[in-house]
């Protein structure tokens, strides 16, 4: 049995190097190196290699299609699915599903502060644009957003 952690299944392993004999500022004359040739299969299949975290990434181009699908209320796991048909399968996206809905959350997070200011402007502007359209609000000493009035009309 193997003394290193974790075992490997195949029986194959690495044995360890050996520095008894080495003085601090010694050459390493005696490192004894050896191979146990049994371990002769891949360490990662493709499958287990995408959730590999050193694979798993979001890019540039991931972020920006994220961004872009909050603007349309558009959720993690459709964007998630958006892209796997943009990238022909989801092992060639190169991030989890998970790394989308943290990246999602907080970008929320940060839009979160300026929700107020948003949803005024949002509603300003569809009144001006829509004649039947009418919007108040109320705010308090701390210029927070108490209520809101909205109607609109056929």
């Amino acid at each position: 049995m193997s003394p290193y952690w974790p075992p490997s299944l195949c029986g194959g392993s690495i044995e360890g190097v050996d520095l008894s004999g080495i003085n601090e500022g010694a050459l390493c004359e005696n490192v004894e190196k050896s191979f146990i040739e049994d371990h002769n299969h891949e360490l990662l299949s493709d499958q287990e290699r995408e959730f590999k975290k050193l694979a798993s990434n979001l890019n540039d181009y991931h972020k920006f299609f994220i961004v872009s699908n909050i603007r349309l209320n558009i959720g993690a796991t459709k964007t998630y699915r958006m892209i796997k048909e943009h990238v022909n399968g989801f092992q060639n996206i190169g991030a989890t599903l998970n790394q989308f809905k943290n990246f999602q959350r907080d970008m929320k997070c940060f839009i979160h502060e300026k929700d107020g200011q948003l949803f005024i402007d949002r509603f300003k502007s569809m009144a001006e644009n829509r004649s039947g359209f009418f919007f108040d609000y109320d705010v308090d000493a701390d210029g927070s957003l108490r209520r809101n009035y909205c109607k609109m009309f056929f």
